[in-house]
């Protein structure tokens, strides 16, 4: 991987290389309310949905000792990022 692609983030409480992927959308935002549930099993906004998207998501990053994150602003979009640690080569 080259140096222009490499990103120092905050894994496990310390300063890890890392890749990040981030997903943007300029749609309404995410409620307040709707938040604090995100990465609740089961919990959707959706009718047919079946809350199960990104509690799944976020334990497959979590266990590769990455992160799920977002920041999302009501009626500009949101930002939900992937982070995981870099391999060493070797």
């Amino acid at each position: 991987m080259s140096e222009q692609n490499k990103a120092t983030e905050t894994l496990k409480g310390r300063p890890t290389s890392a890749v990040v992927l981030e997903v943007q959308d300029d749609g309404r935002g995410i409620a307040p309310k709707t938040q604090e549930r995100l990465f609740e099993p089961f919990f959707s906004t959706k009718e047919d949905g079946t809350g199960l998207g990104l509690p799944i998501a976020w334990r497959i990053v979590d266990k590769h000792g990455g992160m799920l994150d977002f920041r999302t602003t009501e009626n500009q979009g949101s930002i939900f990022r992937i982070v995981l640690p870099c391999c060493e080569e070797g």
